[in-house]
């Protein structure tokens, strides 16, 4: 069995200079692109910069970067020399985020954030000088001061339908984060109907599998890491949209009282429809699934990945027959 595509997401939760190699490789045992994950730690695209200077083939791709924390101007310059550097190897992989300063950051703004920036930066790497007046930005007569050589593709994170829509009707594709089975072809079907009307033949589906390979124990692994993503706003509002309410009322009153045990609360059956887990093979299969529904890109997302980049590569070593 193989998995078209095969990415490897990669959260630098150290110094960065420890995953390079881990990068190496996954670009020596043929993995089609690396996807690099921000939150608030290493800036992606100065990773990716220092990534494209040491790798050949691999695609290297922001997976994704959150928008809440730049302009669109600067994020259009930083793509723009990434990809100059890398000769083309390059995808700008956006996401809304959230921002560490407090205002009006409702998921409304949010909203308008991903699509103004899809938006202006579409139109500033054209080259061309660009003018805009949305909700959020303004720019008057933008323009880079070199023309970028090659195509950047842009994709858009989504988690709920709605974002989703939007992703669809102006980038190249779409980032999804730990959707079922089910959640996943709802989207498949959305971005399919969108993009026909667009007349676009290309569009692709990338969706990060956070991943537990364990030949015994990868249930518990499983269930820790969903209690870990229901205290990040943006996934338990996702959990509850793809229908476990119920199960968070509980997770949540377990994080209130027991945080290291609130992953008991986590119901096994949960847990086995959001985590890949199990032994490699059990994890291919499971992802083989997401592919067969329309997933274009598939990426392990290591759930061990904090134990530090040697984790890394064994997670790399493990699923290098696969790609």
């Amino acid at each position: 069995m193989r998995l078209p595509n095969l990415g490897i997401a990669v959260e630098s939760l150290g110094d960065p200079k420890t995953f390079v190699n881990p990068v190496r490789t996954a670009e020596e045992a043929g993995f089609h692109s690396v996807w690099l994950v921000e939150v608030n730690d290493v800036d992606t695209l100065a990773f990716a910069s220092a990534l494209c200077q040491v790798t050949d083939k691999i695609m290297i791709c922001t997976g994704v970067v959150n928008s809440s924390l730049r302009l669109p101007t600067l994020l259009a310059m930083g793509a723009a020399t990434v990809s100059s550097l890398s000769h083309g190897r390059f995808v700008l992989g956006i996401g809304a985020g959230s921002s560490p300063m407090k205002n009006r950051d409702t998921i409304n703004i949010r909203v308008t954030r991903l699509r103004e920036t899809l938006q202006l930066i579409r139109a500033i790497l054209s080259g061309d000088k660009t003018s805009f007046q949305g909700s959020l930005f303004e720019v008057q007569g933008f323009q880079l001061g070199f023309k970028p050589k090659y195509s950047i593709p842009l994709y858009g994170a989504a988690m709920g339908l709605r974002m989703v829509k939007i992703v669809a009707e102006l980038a190249d594709g779409l980032v999804l984060m730990l959707p079922t089975l089910e959640h996943t072809k709802l989207a498949v079907r959305t971005v399919r109907s969108i993009i026909k009307k667009r007349g676009v033949n290309q569009f692709r589906i990338a969706c990060h599998f956070v991943t537990v390979i364990s030949e015994n124990e990868s249930m518990v692994e499983a269930r820790r890491m969903v209690a870990r993503f229901c205290v990040i706003p943006p996934y338990h509002n996702s959990f509850a949209r793809m229908g476990f309410a119920q199960e968070l009322a509980k997770i949540d009153k377990a994080l209130s009282t027991k945080q290291r045990e609130a992953w008991r609360s986590v119901p096994p059956e949960m847990a086995d429809q959001l985590i890949i887990h199990g032994t490699v093979e059990k994890c291919v299969k499971r992802i083989s699934d997401y592919v067969k529904v329309g997933v274009t890109d598939p990426i392990i997302y290591p759930s061990l990945m904090t134990a530090g980049p040697k984790s890394l590569e064994k997670v790399i070593k493990d699923f290098s027959r696969y790609n």
